[in-house]
């Protein structure tokens, strides 16, 4: 039974524009605790 049989339409409906590498991220920091996560969230407003 293929595709056809079934009348299911499996032809490409999708164009790739581009590709390329992502943009670079800043590097992130590592805490040794929860509290230290904490205070580095409050210290940058996101708690």
């Amino acid at each position: 039974m293929s595709a056809e049989d079934l009348g299911v339409d499996v032809s490409p409906r999708l164009k790739i524009k581009n590709t390329g590498e992502p943009e670079a991220r800043a590097a992130g920091i590592k805490v040794g605790s929860v509290d230290e996560l904490v205070e580095k969230l409050k210290e940058m407003g996101a708690v």
